[in-house]
C-alpha cells in the first residue's frame, strides 16, 4: 500500500498566495482548536487531582495491611532460607540476598508511595 506524501510545493503556493480572508480564516481555526486544547487539559488536570484526593483516602488505612502482607511474605522467606542452609545448598546466600532485596524493596515501595501522595 502506498502512502501519500505531502507535496510541499502545494503548501507552500497556499501559503503564497494567501490573502487576508485566507490568513485571517487559517488564524481563527488556529486558535479555536488551541483554545479546545487548553479547556480540555483543564478538566484532565482536575480529573487526576479528583483521583489523587481519592486515592489518599483508601491509602492511609490500606499502609497497615501492606505492612502486614509484606511481613507474611518475609517469614515464608526465612522459612526458605532456613531449609536452604540447613540441606546444605551452596546457593543459600543467593537465596538469602534474593528475599532481603525483595522485601526491602517492597517496604521502599510503600514508603515512595506515601512520599509521592504527600501522605505523612
Amino acid at each position: 500500500m502506498k502512502e501519500k506524501k505531502l507535496n510541499k510545493s502545494k503548501v507552500l503556493t497556499f501559503m503564497q498566495g494567501t490573502t487576508s480572508k485566507k490568513m485571517f480564516l487559517f488564524l481563527v481555526l488556529f486558535f479555536a482548536v488551541c483554545t479546545v486544547e487548553v479547556i480540555a487539559q483543564t478538566n484532565g488536570v482536575s480529573a487526576i487531582n479528583s483521583v489523587t484526593e481519592e486515592i489518599k483516602k483508601y491509602f492511609k488505612p490500606l499502609t497497615g495491611l501492606l505492612y502486614i502482607v509484606i511481613g507474611i511474605i518475609a517469614l515464608f522467606g526465612i522459612i526458605q532460607c532456613v531449609n536452604k542452609f540447613q540441606s546444605g545448598d551452596p546457593n543459600a546466600t543467593k537465596v538469602v540476598a534474593a528475599w532481603v532485596f525483595a522485601v526491602v524493596f517492597a517496604i521502599l515501595g510503600v514508603i515512595y508511595l506515601q512520599k509521592m501522595l504527600n501522605i505523612s
